[in-house]
C-alpha cells in the first residue's frame, strides 16, 4: 500500500506534517497479525492531528533480516522516503 505525492502545487497541504509509516509483523497475514488494525489506528490518529500520510509500507517476517532482504519492500520504502522529504 503506497501513498503518492501530488505534484500540483495548488493541491499541496501547506504546513501539514508529512508522515510515512513502515511496519513489520510476524505473521503471514496482515489481518491476523494485527498490522491492519495498527495501520488504521495510525491513519485515524494522524488524520485527527491534521498530518498527511505520504505512504505506507509493511511486510511479514519470521526471521531477523527478512524485511531487509526483501527487494520489493525496500524499493517501496525508498520511494516513500523520497516522497517524505521532497516537495
Amino acid at each position: 500500500m503506497l501513498g503518492t505525492r501530488d505534484t500540483d502545487s495548488s493541491n499541496r497541504d501547506g504546513d501539514k506534517k508529512r508522515i510515512a509509516i513502515a511496519m513489520s509483523y510476524g505473521d503471514s497475514d496482515s489481518f491476523n497479525s494485527g498490522c491492519v488494525n495498527a495501520l488504521h489506528s495510525f491513519q485515524d490518529a494522524y488524520r485527527y492531528a491534521g498530518a498527511k500520510i505520504v505512504g505506507m509500507v509493511y511486510g511479514s517476517a519470521d526471521e531477523p533480516g527478512e524485511i531487509a532482504s526483501n527487494a520489493e519492500l525496500m524499493t517501496q520504502a525508498e520511494k516513500i522516503g523520497k516522497n517524505l522529504v521532497t516537495y
